[in-house]
């Protein structure tokens, strides 16, 4: 659990440097957020890749990243 808090916290800006303290409330909140962000994106992209494909066909394209 600690280690998902740091990793969701380093979406915000955490460091994790020897001196910093473990991340804060606002940090995690923060990095939540940018998450869900990350997430909304890419489901976005992947709904958009669906279109394309119902609209014009599947193409030589799809296969790259």
């Amino acid at each position: 659990m600690q280690q998902a808090l740091r990793l969701v916290a380093q979406l915000a800006g955490w460091r994790g440097a020897p001196s910093d303290h473990e991340p804060g409330a606002e940090s995690v909140e923060v990095g939540l957020r940018r998450l869900m962000d990350r997430l909304y994106g890419w489901k976005l992209r992947a709904a958009c890749i669906i279109t394309h494909r119902l609209v014009s066909g599947p193409t030589n394209d799809d296969d790259v990243g």
